[in-house]
């Protein structure tokens, strides 16, 4: 299976990051894009990757707010994160003494 995109990233990062489910304009909002549509393909896509699911409602059918970041999306996120051994870079806009 093929690793995320990195707009898929961005918007698995997105799902993790918030305190509830987002729905999709939610999500396009903080990706600054206007189409939701754009959001449910990489949502599918991720889906199809194992990165996120959504879980059933009372009815056994989806529902709004119902996206869960998978364990292989946390491991996917952790890709991107630094190792804390490493320093945090430098701000280009010090000036070296």
């Amino acid at each position: 299976m093929d690793a995320p995109t990195t707009r898929q990233l961005e918007v698995l990062d997105v799902i993790a990051k918030a305190e509830v489910p987002p729905t999709y304009r939610e999500i396009a909002d903080k990706l600054g894009v206007k189409s939701t549509n754009s959001v449910a393909d990489n949502i599918l896509a991720l889906e199809r990757k194992g990165c996120v699911s959504r879980q059933a409602g009372p009815s056994g059918h989806s529902q709004s707010r119902c996206l869960r970041v998978t364990e292989k999306g946390r491991q996917e996120l952790k890709k991107l994160a630094p190792p804390a051994s490493l320093p945090a870079p430098a701000s280009p806009f010090e000036v070296a003494a």
